[in-house]
């Protein structure tokens, strides 16, 4: 794949809460009848699965210009590089015999065959939009299955490997930048509830992911016995009144704390702009503080929520690694710190 066919474009479009809201993402999940599942299928029946999608990709013109990545020959740091777009899941990043990602032209849609579940199909937006992200995915699902066999159930809905996808076998999840609830310990407090509404909180790369850079993934924990538009409407009402309780605490800072706030985030802003040497866990810290201060007068930040957004992916690892083709960790460092000066303006 060429270097500007990965652009990740699509997180620096405009969305509501952006200040907020990193993005907005709705995901399938669904099988092939008469198949077993992924993890119990063996090398052909995973085969199988792959050439089936492809060819129903390719029967519909709105479809056919997506890239198809066979995971089994795709070197490992480009693995890596599309799990840290959150393209692909941590599962899919091992690669395997018959696993296949496919990738819509603007990186914003993927497919994943052959991961938990025959299909995960995933939709990217940025900011608070998910309902853009549901209708989005809803219209690639109808396309595919003029196509595919899903399996489902007149009883249980989709089958899927796992019990917690049966049903409508849909995740909606939304990204949230939360430094001001972290700064004032109000995090914990504010998410503790969140699982008697059905929904979980992970990091900013699912399951099992720290919450570095204080991003937080809210999502639909279970999918048998809603809706989808229950499920949609118990997260996007749950998330308006997680970014209030943001902003709120922001607000609060502002006015009872603003010297110190501002101390925070020009010191980040002052590392971003002439440190030698940074690695991913330092930058992605940094940059959290750093978009906590865009449109204040504290100090000059030159980019805006999406762009910092995107930041958060290009200092990761495997990024640099396919940008200037460094050999180690202490290459990446200065490459990255390099990477940052030229963003912030090099004291």
């Amino acid at each position: 794949m060429a270097e500007h066919e990965m652009l990740d474009e699509w997180i620096e479009q405009e969305g509501p809460m952006t200040e907020v809201v990193v993005s907005s993402r709705a995901r399938l999940a669904r099988n092939l009848k008469g198949v077993p599942f992924s993890p119990r299928a063996n090398e052909s029946q995973r085969q199988f699965v792959a050439q089936r999608v492809r060819q129903a990709f390719e029967q519909h013109d709105e479809l056919a210009g997506y890239h198809q990545l066979d995971l089994a020959s795709l070197p490992a740091d480009e693995r890596v590089r599309l799990r840290e777009s959150h393209l692909i899941s941590r599962e899919m990043e091992k690669g395997g015999v018959g696993r296949v990602v496919l990738l819509g032209p603007r990186m914003d849609t993927s497919v994943m065959v052959n991961e938990e579940d025959h299909l995960r199909m995933s939709v990217l937006v940025s900011g608070f939009r998910v309902e853009e992200a549901h209708r989005r995915i809803l219209a690639m699902e109808e396309k595919l299955e003029q196509s595919l066999p899903f399996a489902y159930s007149e009883k249980f809905g989709y089958l899927t490997a796992c019990p917690t996808n049966t049903g409508t076998g849909l995740r909606l999840s939304v990204m949230l930048h939360l430094p001001a609830l972290v700064m004032t310990e109000q995090i914990e407090r504010t998410m503790s509830p969140l699982g008697s509404f059905g929904l979980v909180v992970r990091g900013a790369y699912g399951e099992h992911s720290e919450h570095t850079g204080d991003l937080f993934q809210i999502s639909n924990e279970v999918t048998l016995g809603k809706t989808e538009q229950q499920i949609m409407e118990i997260l996007n009402e749950v998330v308006r009144q997680v970014i209030d309780r943001e902003l709120a605490a922001r607000q609060a800072l502002r006015e009872q704390a603003r010297i110190k706030l501002e101390d925070i985030v020009c010191r980040a802003v002052g590392l971003l702009s002439s440190a030698r040497m940074i690695d991913s866990n330092e930058a992605t810290a940094l940059l959290s503080r750093a978009r906590l201060g865009v449109g204040q007068s504290w100090c000059s930040i030159p980019l805006d929520h999406a762009r910092l957004s995107r930041l958060f992916i290009e200092v990761q690892p495997a990024h640099l690694q396919f940008r200037e083709e460094t050999q180690s960790p202490e290459e990446r460092d200065l490459v990255r710190a390099e990477m940052l000066r030229a963003m912030f303006g090099e004291n």
